[in-house]
């Protein structure tokens, strides 16, 4: 009888710690046309890196993606747009937790090129912005540069439907994994 509580006991603990466990999602958003992504998407890595990681190498780096020299953000804002960051997410989340996230939404249209990556929380049907950067790029041929990042809350942010959000999720993680 004791084992049978016992057991018991430790289902209903592993059922309460799995449902407490928290789903992130990546959602990625951008107007650039399918066969201009790849570039784009290891420039926003690198912006995104700016500010999570809290480092601007500037002109250390050979291989980093650069700010444009016609950019309204400045490389001294960076700071301050990490703290923005941090105020909507723990800093230690991407080191904590699987966040997937390589499908992106496209949309095309004649604006800069830009890409919109929002952090959500899935719990069952439930969707929950936590933040969101965007990162616009120069146009120009070549090599794109950041021209400007932008953090935006929840409140703020650019909304995302809960259908077109949860159907990229299940194109990124196959059945077996969610």
């Amino acid at each position: 009888m004791k084992r049978a509580l016992a057991s018991l006991l430790l289902i209903v603990c592993g059922n309460l710690w799995a449902g407490a466990q928290t789903t992130y999602y990546d959602f990625y958003y951008t107007n650039l046309p399918p066969a201009r992504v790849a570039p784009y998407m290891s420039a926003f890595r690198t912006g995104f890196d700016w500010l999570y990681l809290q480092r601007y190498t500037g002109d250390s780096c050979s291989g980093c993606t650069r700010l444009a020299p016609t950019a309204t953000l400045q490389a001294a804002a960076l700071p301050t747009l990490s703290q923005a960051l941090f105020a909507h997410i723990p800093q230690d989340l991407y080191q904590r937790n699987n966040v997937p996230g390589s499908t992106y939404h496209i949309v095309g249209t004649k604006a800069a090129p830009y890409i919109i990556r929002t952090l959500y929380t899935l719990a069952n049907d439930k969707v929950e912005p936590l933040y969101q950067v965007r990162i616009e790029f120069t146009d120009a041929p070549g090599t794109p540069a950041v021209q400007d990042i932008s953090v935006y809350d929840p409140k703020t942010a650019k909304r995302f439907s809960r259908k077109l959000v949860l159907s990229n999720y299940k194109r990124t993680i196959p059945a077996k994994g969610r």
